[in-house]
C-alpha cells in the first residue's frame, strides 16, 4: 500500500519546480499515516491504516527518492522511516539503513481544507468510465482553457437527474450521462483535463464524495481526497 501511495503521487509532485518543496511528500503521522502531494494545481492525499505509529510527527521528504528505493522492495516488507535532526530521514529496510534529506514540514503548502460547498455522492467506477469517454476529446493546447477540460453538470431528463461529463476540442466533442442517485448542482465547472487524468489513475471502488467549493473541486474517497483548481 505505502508503495502504490507514492507511484499516486508521482504524477502530482513537481519535479523542476522553482519551489523545492513541491517535490516532495508530506508524511503525517497522526491517528494513522498520511502521505500528501501537491504542485499547487492538483492536491493529494492518501490515508494508510495499516501503518504502524510508533511516534507522532511530520516529514518532508522527496518523493522521487523515496519511491524509487521503496519500488525496489519485496511485496510485503516491512520500511521504517524515522526523523533526525535537520529534517533528514532514516529509512531502514531488509537490513539496509540509508538517510534522505528533506526539508521543513511547516514549508509545506496547506492541504486540509474545510470550506464547505455543494457536494453529493457518486460511483467511483462510473467516475472513472465518464472520465475515459470523454477526456480523449479535450483540447490539449493549454491556451485554450475553455476546452483545456471536461465540463460537469446536472441535467433533468424525463424527471431523473443525471451528472453530464461533456468535452470537445472544437472538431470533435464527447457527451455522456450517468443517473444521480441524490443531490445535485446549481451550476457547471470545466474541471481541467490534468486532474483528471490523475483522479483515473487512483480511482478504483466505493463511492467518492464530490464537493464544489470556491475555486476548486475535491473528490473524496474513504481512504483519498483529490483537490483539483
Amino acid at each position: 500500500m505505502f508503495q502504490q501511495a507514492l507511484s499516486n503521487i508521482q504524477g502530482i509532485v513537481e519535479k523542476k519546480s522553482t519551489f523545492p518543496v513541491l517535490s516532495h511528500v508530506l508524511l503525517k503521522a497522526e491517528e494513522m499515516l498520511s502521505l500528501q502531494a501537491t504542485d499547487l494545481e492538483i492536491a493529494f492525499t492518501k490515508k494508510l491504516k495499516d501503518a504502524e505509529i510508533i511516534e507522532e510527527g511530520s516529514l518532508c521528504i522527496p518523493a522521487k527518492k523515496l519511491y524509487d528505493l521503496v519500488r525496489e522492495l519485496p511485496a510485503q516488507k516491512e520500511i521504517r522511516i524515522e526523523g533526525k535532526e535537520n529534517f533528514w530521514s532514516n529509512i531502514r529496510l531488509e537490513g539496509i539503513s540509508l538517510e534522505l534529506p528533506g526539508i521543513d514540514p511547516k514549508d509545506f503548502p496547506k492541504i486540509d481544507d474545510e470550506e464547505r460547498g455543494e457536494s453529493f455522492n457518486f460511483s467511483l467506477p462510473e467516475i472513472k468510465s465518464m472520465i475515459e469517454k470523454t477526456i480523449f476529446a479535450a483540447s490539449v493546447q493549454e491556451s485554450r482553457f475553455n476546452l483545456n477540460g471536461v465540463y460537469m453538470e446536472a441535467v433533468e431528463k424525463d424527471g431523473k437527474r443525471y451528472l453530464r461529463f461533456v468535452a470537445t476540442d472544437g472538431h470533435r466533442l464527447s457527451l455522456i450521462d450517468r443517473k444521480m442517485e441524490e443531490g445535485g448542482l446549481s451550476g457547471g465547472v470545466i474541471i481541467p483535463r490534468r486532474g483528471l487524468t490523475e483522479l483515473r489513475r487512483i480511482a478504483s471502488e466505493g463511492s467518492v464524495r464530490i464537493r464544489l467549493k470556491a475555486n476548486k473541486i475535491e473528490f473524496s474517497g474513504e481512504d483519498f481526497s483529490l483537490i483539483i483548481r
